[in-house]
């Protein structure tokens, strides 16, 4: 249970980084 807490807190963080640098390369072409 615990590996897979883990696996789920990573999945979520990667995104939240990857949105966050989507974000900012958009702001930078607009």
């Amino acid at each position: 249970i615990e590996v897979a807490m883990l696996l789920l807190g990573l999945n979520s963080f990667i995104t939240n980084v990857i949105g966050l640098v989507i974000k900012k390369r958009v702001i930078l072409l607009a």
